[in-house]
């Protein structure tokens, strides 16, 4: 019994954890898993409310509206039941995915002065280690192990997005 009331807490998937960026004037889907199969969630983010219901395999998906470039905004799903997942801080702006050889390790940190100010609350970063991921992306296993968001402290260390 304790492990069914366990596995239908209401949780987003990892990339929409507090301070992430997602991609402005496209549609966004935002998924997760939780909540008893059939029961009707409500999404509220960035000034924007939609429906869905909670799959047979206990996954849910919304299709949200394309948003402008703004934030921050909280992120929040809710269960008829009241139970809810929350994701705070989050921007809407550009993203940018970038990936190559040793050249890809240049951090902001020592980037020349000016070029992507590290005190820029706007500035978010999410970076993966070294180290391949074998584990799939979408678990939060993985965002557990390679890597989240930082914070402005951090961020002189990594490389960025803005929106």
């Amino acid at each position: 019994m304790l492990t069914s009331v366990l596995l239908a807490a209401l949780q987003l998937n990892p990339l929409f954890g507090d301070h992430a960026v997602v991609q402005r004037d496209t549609s966004l889907t935002v998924w997760g898993k939780g909540g008893k199969p059939g029961e009707r969630l409500t999404l509220a983010f960035a000034g924007t409310n939609c429906w869905t219901k909670v799959n047979p395999d206990g996954t849910f998906r919304f299709l949200v509206p394309p948003r402008p470039a703004g934030g921050p905004w909280e992120l929040s799903v809710t269960a008829e039941s009241g139970e809810s997942a929350v994701a705070k801080d989050l921007l809407v702006g550009e993203v940018w995915i970038a990936s190559g050889q040793s050249n890809m390790a240049f951090t902001m940190g020592s980037a020349e002065p000016g070029f992507g100010d590290v005190g820029d609350d706007a500035l978010r970063s999410f970076r993966v280690p070294d180290a391949s991921c074998r584990i799939r992306p979408q678990s939060s296993e993985c965002r557990k192990k390679c890597g989240a968001c930082c914070s402005t402290a951090s961020r002189s260390r990594l490389g960025a997005a803005r929106r």
